[in-house]
Protein backbone atom coordinates (compact mmCIF):
# COMPACT_ATOMS: atom_id res chain seq x y z
CA UNK A 1 0.00 0.00 0.00
CA UNK A 2 1.44 3.43 -0.99
CA UNK A 3 2.12 5.99 1.72
CA UNK A 4 1.45 9.60 0.64
CA UNK A 5 4.01 12.01 2.12
CA UNK A 6 3.46 15.77 2.29
CA UNK A 7 5.68 17.93 0.12
CA UNK A 8 7.34 19.39 3.23
CA UNK A 9 8.11 15.98 4.74
CA UNK A 10 9.44 14.59 1.47
CA UNK A 11 11.52 17.70 0.85
CA UNK A 12 12.94 17.51 4.38
CA UNK A 13 13.91 13.88 3.89
CA UNK A 14 15.53 14.63 0.56
CA UNK A 15 17.41 17.60 2.01
CA UNK A 16 18.66 15.60 4.99
CA UNK A 17 19.80 12.74 2.80
CA UNK A 18 21.59 15.04 0.38
CA UNK A 19 23.17 16.94 3.29
CA UNK A 20 24.52 13.74 4.84
CA UNK A 21 25.80 12.61 1.48
CA UNK A 22 27.49 15.97 0.94
CA UNK A 23 29.24 15.81 4.33
CA UNK A 24 30.39 12.26 3.62
CA UNK A 25 31.80 13.19 0.23
CA UNK A 26 33.32 16.46 1.45
CA UNK A 27 35.13 14.63 4.26
CA UNK A 28 37.00 12.76 1.56
CA UNK A 29 38.14 15.96 -0.12
CA UNK A 30 35.71 15.83 -3.07
CA UNK A 31 34.12 19.09 -4.25
CA UNK A 32 30.33 19.14 -4.42
CA UNK A 33 29.38 20.27 -7.92
CA UNK A 34 25.86 21.05 -9.21
CA UNK A 35 26.03 17.91 -11.36
CA UNK A 36 26.85 15.73 -8.36
CA UNK A 37 24.07 17.32 -6.32
CA UNK A 38 21.57 16.77 -9.13
CA UNK A 39 22.65 13.15 -9.50
CA UNK A 40 22.18 12.61 -5.75
CA UNK A 41 18.67 14.03 -5.92
CA UNK A 42 17.81 11.89 -8.96
CA UNK A 43 18.85 8.70 -7.16
CA UNK A 44 16.70 9.51 -4.13
CA UNK A 45 13.74 10.58 -6.26
CA UNK A 46 14.06 7.39 -8.31
CA UNK A 47 13.82 5.33 -5.12
CA UNK A 48 10.77 7.27 -3.97
CA UNK A 49 9.01 6.57 -7.27
CA UNK A 50 9.71 2.86 -7.26
CA UNK A 51 8.95 2.36 -3.60
CA UNK A 52 5.63 4.20 -3.92
CA UNK A 53 6.47 6.28 -0.85
CA UNK A 54 5.59 9.57 -2.51
CA UNK A 55 3.51 10.48 -5.55
CA UNK A 56 4.30 14.19 -5.92
CA UNK A 57 7.03 16.44 -4.55
CA UNK A 58 7.12 20.20 -4.86
CA UNK A 59 9.49 22.65 -3.29
CA UNK A 60 12.76 24.45 -3.70
CA UNK A 61 11.61 26.22 -6.86
CA UNK A 62 11.03 23.05 -8.88
CA UNK A 63 8.42 20.37 -9.22
CA UNK A 64 8.85 16.63 -9.67
CA UNK A 65 5.65 14.99 -10.85
CA UNK A 66 6.25 11.57 -9.36
CA UNK A 67 2.58 10.73 -9.47
CA UNK A 68 2.58 11.16 -13.25
CA UNK A 69 5.65 8.96 -13.61
CA UNK A 70 4.20 6.28 -11.35
CA UNK A 71 1.22 5.86 -13.69
CA UNK A 72 3.04 5.49 -17.03
CA UNK A 73 2.22 2.37 -19.03
CA UNK A 74 4.85 -0.06 -20.22
CA UNK A 75 5.85 0.56 -23.82
CA UNK A 76 4.65 -2.28 -26.04
CA UNK A 77 8.02 -2.68 -27.77
CA UNK A 78 9.59 -3.61 -24.43
CA UNK A 79 7.37 -6.71 -24.15
CA UNK A 80 8.73 -9.98 -25.50
CA UNK A 81 5.66 -11.40 -27.24
CA UNK A 82 6.15 -15.13 -27.68
CA UNK A 83 3.96 -17.61 -29.50
CA UNK A 84 2.93 -20.65 -27.50
CA UNK A 85 4.29 -23.92 -28.86
CA UNK A 86 1.04 -25.87 -28.83
CA UNK A 87 -0.68 -28.82 -30.46
CA UNK A 88 -0.11 -27.74 -34.06
CA UNK A 89 3.60 -26.99 -33.68
CA UNK A 90 4.24 -30.06 -31.55
CA UNK A 91 2.49 -32.21 -34.14
CA UNK A 92 4.94 -31.03 -36.80
CA UNK A 93 8.71 -31.29 -37.06
CA UNK A 94 9.93 -28.76 -34.50
CA UNK A 95 13.34 -28.70 -36.14
CA UNK A 96 11.74 -27.23 -39.25
CA UNK A 97 9.81 -24.59 -37.31
CA UNK A 98 11.15 -21.09 -37.95
CA UNK A 99 10.60 -20.36 -34.26
CA UNK A 100 13.46 -22.69 -33.33
CA UNK A 101 15.81 -21.44 -36.04
CA UNK A 102 16.73 -18.28 -34.13
CA UNK A 103 17.63 -17.19 -30.63
CA UNK A 104 14.64 -16.69 -28.35
CA UNK A 105 13.86 -14.35 -25.48
CA UNK A 106 10.97 -16.40 -24.10
CA UNK A 107 9.80 -19.92 -24.98
CA UNK A 108 6.23 -20.86 -24.02
CA UNK A 109 5.13 -24.50 -24.10
CA UNK A 110 1.54 -25.77 -23.90
CA UNK A 111 2.11 -28.36 -21.18
CA UNK A 112 -1.16 -30.20 -21.81
CA UNK A 113 -0.41 -30.58 -25.54
CA UNK A 114 3.10 -31.78 -24.66
CA UNK A 115 1.77 -34.48 -22.35
CA UNK A 116 -0.29 -35.89 -25.23
CA UNK A 117 2.82 -36.61 -27.30
CA UNK A 118 4.12 -40.20 -27.48
CA UNK A 119 7.23 -40.85 -25.38
CA UNK A 120 9.42 -41.31 -28.43
CA UNK A 121 8.35 -37.98 -29.88
CA UNK A 122 9.08 -36.11 -26.67
CA UNK A 123 12.74 -37.11 -26.62
CA UNK A 124 13.59 -35.62 -30.00
CA UNK A 125 11.55 -32.49 -29.35
CA UNK A 126 13.27 -32.06 -25.98
CA UNK A 127 16.62 -32.11 -27.79
CA UNK A 128 15.42 -29.41 -30.19
CA UNK A 129 14.14 -27.22 -27.34
CA UNK A 130 17.40 -27.76 -25.46
CA UNK A 131 19.42 -26.64 -28.48
CA UNK A 132 17.23 -23.55 -28.88
CA UNK A 133 17.68 -22.60 -25.21
CA UNK A 134 21.43 -23.27 -25.50
CA UNK A 135 21.72 -20.92 -28.49
CA UNK A 136 19.52 -18.33 -26.78
CA UNK A 137 21.65 -18.38 -23.62
CA UNK A 138 24.81 -17.87 -25.65
CA UNK A 139 23.31 -14.99 -27.62
CA UNK A 140 22.20 -13.23 -24.43
CA UNK A 141 18.79 -11.86 -23.51
CA UNK A 142 17.07 -15.20 -22.90
CA UNK A 143 14.51 -14.69 -20.13
CA UNK A 144 13.14 -18.18 -19.58
CA UNK A 145 10.61 -20.89 -20.40
CA UNK A 146 6.92 -20.66 -19.55
CA UNK A 147 4.56 -23.63 -19.20
CA UNK A 148 0.91 -22.87 -19.95
CA UNK A 149 -2.28 -24.92 -19.88
CA UNK A 150 -4.50 -25.51 -22.89
CA UNK A 151 -6.26 -22.19 -22.30
CA UNK A 152 -3.07 -20.09 -22.66
CA UNK A 153 -2.98 -19.47 -18.91
CA UNK A 154 0.45 -19.54 -17.23
CA UNK A 155 1.18 -22.50 -14.97
CA UNK A 156 4.79 -21.79 -14.03
CA UNK A 157 7.78 -19.84 -15.32
CA UNK A 158 11.43 -20.93 -15.19
CA UNK A 159 13.99 -18.14 -15.53
CA UNK A 160 17.13 -18.45 -17.64
CA UNK A 161 19.31 -19.38 -14.65
CA UNK A 162 17.36 -22.65 -14.33
CA UNK A 163 18.84 -23.83 -17.64
CA UNK A 164 22.48 -22.84 -17.22
CA UNK A 165 23.53 -26.49 -16.91
CA UNK A 166 22.82 -26.82 -20.66
CA UNK A 167 25.90 -24.72 -21.35
CA UNK A 168 28.09 -27.65 -20.29
CA UNK A 169 26.96 -29.54 -23.40
CA UNK A 170 28.02 -28.86 -27.03
CA UNK A 171 24.42 -28.89 -28.21
CA UNK A 172 25.02 -26.83 -31.35
CA UNK A 173 27.29 -29.30 -33.16
CA UNK A 174 26.80 -27.49 -36.46
CA UNK A 175 28.83 -24.60 -35.05
CA UNK A 176 31.82 -26.88 -34.33
CA UNK A 177 34.43 -27.14 -37.14
CA UNK A 178 34.48 -30.60 -38.74
CA UNK A 179 38.14 -31.18 -37.83
CA UNK A 180 37.32 -30.60 -34.14
CA UNK A 181 34.14 -32.63 -33.75
CA UNK A 182 36.05 -35.78 -32.89
CA UNK A 183 37.33 -34.00 -29.79
CA UNK A 184 33.87 -33.26 -28.40
CA UNK A 185 31.18 -35.50 -26.96
CA UNK A 186 29.41 -37.87 -29.32
CA UNK A 187 25.68 -37.58 -29.96
CA UNK A 188 25.00 -40.50 -27.61
CA UNK A 189 27.13 -38.95 -24.87
CA UNK A 190 25.38 -35.60 -25.27
CA UNK A 191 21.98 -37.28 -25.02
CA UNK A 192 23.05 -39.19 -21.92
CA UNK A 193 24.15 -35.98 -20.21
CA UNK A 194 21.10 -34.08 -21.43
CA UNK A 195 18.97 -36.52 -19.44
CA UNK A 196 20.68 -35.23 -16.28
CA UNK A 197 19.75 -31.57 -16.88
CA UNK A 198 16.97 -29.49 -15.34
CA UNK A 199 15.31 -29.11 -18.74
CA UNK A 200 15.01 -32.84 -19.30
CA UNK A 201 13.51 -33.30 -15.83
CA UNK A 202 11.07 -30.45 -16.51
CA UNK A 203 9.96 -31.83 -19.88
CA UNK A 204 9.07 -35.25 -18.47
CA UNK A 205 5.88 -33.65 -17.21
CA UNK A 206 5.95 -29.85 -17.67
CA UNK A 207 2.59 -29.14 -16.01
CA UNK A 208 3.37 -31.04 -12.80
CA UNK A 209 6.89 -29.62 -12.58
CA UNK A 210 5.66 -26.07 -13.26
CA UNK A 211 2.97 -26.38 -10.58
CA UNK A 212 5.55 -27.56 -8.04
CA UNK A 213 8.63 -25.50 -8.87
CA UNK A 214 7.74 -22.78 -11.37
CA UNK A 215 7.56 -19.11 -10.55
CA UNK A 216 3.90 -18.07 -10.36
CA UNK A 217 4.19 -14.30 -10.46
CA UNK A 218 2.39 -12.59 -13.37
CA UNK A 219 1.09 -9.09 -13.86
CA UNK A 220 -1.66 -7.74 -16.09
CA UNK A 221 0.11 -5.97 -18.92
CA UNK A 222 -2.12 -2.89 -18.57
CA UNK A 223 -0.72 -2.21 -15.08
CA UNK A 224 1.69 0.75 -14.68
CA UNK A 225 5.38 0.08 -15.24
CA UNK A 226 6.09 0.93 -11.60
CA UNK A 227 3.72 -1.84 -10.46
CA UNK A 228 5.58 -4.32 -12.65
CA UNK A 229 8.89 -3.21 -11.19
CA UNK A 230 7.61 -3.64 -7.63
CA UNK A 231 6.46 -7.19 -8.36
CA UNK A 232 9.82 -8.01 -9.90
CA UNK A 233 11.70 -6.51 -6.96
CA UNK A 234 9.50 -8.05 -4.27
CA UNK A 235 9.95 -11.53 -5.75
CA UNK A 236 13.64 -11.11 -6.66
CA UNK A 237 13.01 -11.80 -10.35
CA UNK A 238 14.86 -10.89 -13.53
CA UNK A 239 11.66 -11.02 -15.63
CA UNK A 240 7.92 -11.15 -15.06
CA UNK A 241 5.18 -12.81 -17.12
CA UNK A 242 2.44 -10.52 -18.43
CA UNK A 243 -1.19 -11.59 -18.88
CA UNK A 244 -4.36 -9.96 -20.22
CA UNK A 245 -7.58 -9.32 -18.30
CA UNK A 246 -8.59 -12.96 -18.86
CA UNK A 247 -5.38 -14.22 -17.28
CA UNK A 248 -4.03 -15.45 -20.61
CA UNK A 249 -0.38 -15.19 -21.59
CA UNK A 250 0.70 -12.03 -23.42
CA UNK A 251 4.47 -11.96 -23.08
CA UNK A 252 7.28 -11.16 -20.66
CA UNK A 253 9.34 -8.14 -19.70
CA UNK A 254 12.73 -7.95 -18.02
CA UNK A 255 13.73 -5.97 -14.94
CA UNK A 256 16.26 -3.98 -16.98
CA UNK A 257 13.71 -2.79 -19.54
CA UNK A 258 11.15 -1.73 -16.91
CA UNK A 259 13.82 0.10 -14.92
CA UNK A 260 15.14 1.84 -18.03
CA UNK A 261 11.69 3.17 -18.96
CA UNK A 262 11.00 4.51 -15.46
CA UNK A 263 14.43 6.14 -15.20
CA UNK A 264 13.98 7.68 -18.65
CA UNK A 265 10.65 9.16 -17.57
CA UNK A 266 12.24 10.55 -14.41
CA UNK A 267 15.09 12.24 -16.25
CA UNK A 268 12.93 13.41 -19.18
CA UNK A 269 9.48 14.62 -18.00
CA UNK A 270 8.17 14.51 -21.58
CA UNK A 271 8.50 10.69 -21.49
CA UNK A 272 5.81 10.53 -18.80
CA UNK A 273 3.28 12.59 -20.73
Amino acid sequence: MSIELSAFTAASLLFAACLLLSFAIASRGVNITPTLAAASFAIIAFYLVLSGSVSELTGGGFSVKLKQISSIQLEDQLIEHGDIVGTEALGNDLEAEAFFQRAQRVIAIDGEAWNELPDGGRLRKTQIIATSIYQSLLSGGFQGLLVTNGNREPVGFFEASYFLDLLRLPLDRAAIPLNERENVLSDDEILSRLKETNLFTLMRNPVVRAEREGNKVWVEYSEPAVTMFRRIRENNLESVILVDFRGQYVGAVSRDKVTAQILSALLDPRAAE
